[in-house]
């Protein structure tokens, strides 16, 4: 134990009080009479003229009382630990005063002899024993610190990460977050080092003064891009660790989301020289619904609507009923003369909802929405946004941005020896119009393989090889080929013989595969590339088991191609893609039949209802022939590239930031507007460049790009895994910042008043002031109880009256 005023434990001798008032105390006076009428009455008790201590609970109270007041105000502080040592000794002691109390009530009551010694032996073995524990385990620990003593170096991380915006019934976590760092920050004692860090960019440093660590925690704010917490813990430890005070302390103030404890380091972050807590400041304990977009084609066709698929989740609802929540899906107009700044004032595009769709969703559950873009006139990038109409608790998951580029109609070459198997292919690249509509998304043409060599292959966005022979792909300069940007479906079959193995490019064909019966199927392996989007968002998902194949081709992929799909029990590849240079390459180890089935068909893709064999076959084409503008969403807190391929001509001269192109000019001049940025921010290219970089992404929403030659835009979103409202768990604590309670670990609370600012060179500390403070309290009350009932008029007296009083009885005292 140690204390924050151990000079006012010199007040403990103000017992001496009460004992020397004791001692000098007046007896009770006792009644003389005169002479003359003393004949009269008979004396019945002696003079006592020796001094002794009389009502000795009376004494013990009011020793108590002051001893008690004395070492309150001396601030008497112990380790934590030890607060249930002292709370097990405090209710022996108890227990052992309330045994004495009996004892003394009956001596008074004349009980037996043989009761009072049992419980006076008994109440004195508990008040020995739990004295002596306590004693024991005070000695046995380490002496804790005050936490106003010393100077010291404090660091608090602020997790202003996504969830922090979580605001329900008034309690909003970030503001808790701000007011308990300010608190702390006051707490620290003169001559204490302070440094504040959130979840940014910023680097990790001392502020100046207390005054200028106050104005950081005031400027925090909730952080999209929010940096990653081992980062931040690790440059404040090694900050603290290099700090010239003894006593170091490390304060992490989170609502502890499992969005920021989801990945821990390889080891813990732990440094035996600084003290680490975490305060818990909030709780997930509203409902909320989270909004996540499943599906949407970033490339539909022109002048054709687009359906655009995503869940909805409810968490934390009080009733166990469906709720009912509405999506509006809503597009921005496209307008190349905007964003624009006109007398300072940003004016953004209009925006108008295209679509709603009603989902009712039970707690604990997702529900599936469909809403449509419409179809549009004209080609170019498109912008928009899907949200809740109503809010809840945590605002940043209740709407989605999307960006999808409006493309017409893209050249597709089949070269095959089948027209059956080039019509089926064709039939799904362009569902759900026909191949010779003019409104379908491909332009389709179909050659045989003596005719290939002859065209221009740069003309077609992708090729499609159907069950090529060994001769046509060895005679093709594929590095060529794929420099140039176009793309490779290779569905290989029976004409293959003897395998293709001349070139690094594609894989190794090394043999026909057989299969006994029943067959294999199709086994994904990547469900989450780009060809199984569509696949993935169906319910009920496609049981491939009811597509039997007998027979394939065992390849040896290169290294740089990936393995999507295999077949059910090996490690044979079914379908790999890969991406080179501007190009791409997918191949399909067995063949797509179509037609009338020959009695050695290789597999059942196409038989009877096979529509996930069909949307399978247009997702891949769709994937090979996707234009090259790039990607058109990008995720917060990452950089993002944008294809110049795509510009759409802004209006010459409209728009105040517009000027004139000069094609002399070296560099491209850009304005990016960002969502929450009232002003531009200029981006400058080579004009010959054929990509534009965006730097770090903070924001979550539309971005416009304009410049004097075009206009470009993306959306950028969350990931899913930042907006996870749920409370990580101590063991993933554990697994950042070591055992709990750990000398070397963390200590966790939910209440800011059980942090103490000390370092490893004392132990977190509990102070006693407020329960001794009681006991004075409890001790005064029982004095005046027993004081009251010891200095009443003695029951039974009489007062002197008559002749008594007559003859002036006098009272002596001794």
């Amino acid at each position: 134990m140690t204390f924050v005023n151990a000079t006012l434990i010199l007040g403990t001798l103000a017992v001496a009080v009460p004992i020397a008032l004791h001692l000098i105390a007046p007896k009770q006076p006792r009644r003389e009479s005169f002479p003359t009428v003393r004949f009269l009455t008979q004396r019945f008790e002696s003079n006592r003229t020796r001094l002794k201590i009389k009502r000795w609970w009376l004494l013990a109270l009011r020793i108590l009382a002051l001893a008690a007041l004395a070492i309150a105000l001396a601030g008497p502080l112990v380790r934590s630990e030890l607060s249930t040592a002292w709370l097990a000794a405090g209710i022996g002691l108890v227990a052992g005063l309330a045994l004495l109390g009996l004892a003394t009530a009956s001596l008074f009551r004349g009980i037996s002899k043989s009761t009072i010694a049992a419980l006076t032996i008994s109440g004195a073995i508990a008040c020995t024993a739990s004295i002596g524990w306590a004693g024991f385990s005070l000695l046995a620990s380490d002496a804790p610190v005050a936490a106003s003593r010393n100077p010291i170096a404090l660091a608090i991380l602020l997790d202003n990460g996504p969830t922090s915006q979580w605001d329900a019934g008034g309690t909003n976590h970030l503001d808790a977050i701000r007011v308990a760092a300010k608190e702390l920050v006051g707490r620290a004692a003169p001559g204490s080092r302070v440094v504040i860090a959130d979840r940014s960019s910023r680097p990790v440093v001392f502020a100046t003064d207390t005054a200028a660590a106050i104005n950081q925690i005031e400027n925090v704010r909730m952080r999209p891009d929010a940096a990653p917490i081992s980062g931040k813990l690790d440059a404040m430890l090694r900050l603290l660790g290099n700090s010239d005070l003894e006593d170091r302390h490390l304060i992490i103030v989170s609502n502890l989301s499992r969005s920021s404890w989801m990945t821990p380091p390889q080891q813990a972050l732990v440094d035996d020289r600084v003290a680490v807590s975490v305060l818990d400041v909030g709780k997930f304990d509203a409902s909320n619904r989270s909004l996540k977009l499943l599906h949407h084609d970033p490339h539909p066709p022109l002048g054709q609507a687009t359906a655009v698929r995503g869940t909805i989740t409810v968490q934390g609802s009080a009733d166990d009923r469906s709720v009912t929540a509405t999506v509006e899906l809503i597009q921005f107009a496209d307008d190349p003369t905007r964003p624009l700044i006109r007398d300072g004032v940003r004016i953004d595009p209009e925006s108008r909802v295209v679509d709603r769709a009603v989902v009712s969703i039970a707690n604990g559950r997702s529900s599936e929405f469909v809403v449509t873009l419409p179809p549009e006139p004209d080609v170019g990038i498109r912008h928009g946004m899907i949200r809740l109409a109503s809010s809840d608790a945590l605002a940043a998951d209740d709407q989605r941005f999307l960006s999808w580029s409006i493309q017409p109609r893209r050249p597709l070459l089949i070269v095959t020896q089948d027209p059956d198997q080039a019509d089926l292919i064709a039939w799904a690249a362009t569902s759900p119009l026909a191949p010779d509509d003019p409104n379908s998304a491909f332009q389709v043409d179909v050659i045989r393989e003596d005719v290939f060599a002859a065209i221009d292959q740069s003309r077609f966005d992708a090729v499609i090889f159907l069950d090529p022979s060994a001769s046509l792909l060895a005679a093709i300069d594929w590095d060529a080929f794929f420099s140039q940007g176009s793309a490779a479906g290779i569905i290989a079959g029976s004409r293959l013989t003897g395998g293709f193995d001349q070139h690094e490019v594609l894989p190794t064909f090394k043999r026909v595969w057989k299969v006994p019966s029943p067959g294999s199927f199709l086994e994904i392996v990547r469900p989450g590339h780009q060809i199984f989007d569509e696949l993935a968002s169906l319910d009920p998902q496609p049981r491939w088991s009811d597509f039997r194949i007998r027979r394939y081709w065992q390849i040896e992929p290169k290294k740089d191609q990936e393995t999507l799909a295999a077949y059910a029990g090996t490690d044979h590849p079914a379908i790999i893609a890969m991406q080179r240079d501007q190009g791409r390459l997918a191949v399909m180890t067995t063949p797509l039949a179509a037609g009338a089935f020959p009695s050695d068909r290789w597999n059942d893709l196409f038989g009877s209802d096979a529509w996930p064999t069909f949307i399978l076959t247009r997702q891949l084409v769709r994937w090979l022939a996707t234009p090259k503008v790039g990607t058109l969403q990008a995720r917060v807190g990452l950089p993002i590239q944008l294809s110049l391929s795509a510009l759409k001509k802004s209006p010459t001269g409209s728009g105040a930031n517009n000027r004139l192109d000069n094609a002399a000019d070296p560099t491209v001049r850009w304005q990016l507007f960002s969502p929450r940025s009232d002003l531009p921010t200029p981006i400058e290219t080579a004009s010959d460049a054929p990509r534009l970089t965006v730097g770090q992404i903070s924001q979550v929403g539309t971005y416009w790009l304009r410049s004097p030659r075009g206009t470009l835009g993306f959306s950028s979103n969350w990931n899913d895994d930042d907006l996870i409202a749920e409370k990580a768990s101590v063991d993933d604590l554990t697994a950042w910042l070591g055992p709990k309670d750990d000398k070397t670990g963390f200590t966790l609370t939910d209440d800011l008043s059980n942090i103490e600012l000390v370092g490893t060179k004392g132990a977190p500390s509990i102070s006693l002031r407020s329960p001794i403070l009681l006991l004075a309290v409890i001790a005064f009350i029982l004095e005046q109880v027993l004081g009251n009932r010891f200095y009443r008029q003695a029951k039974g007296a009489q007062p002197t009256s008559g002749i008594q009083s007559l003859a002036g009885d006098r009272r002596i005292s001794a």
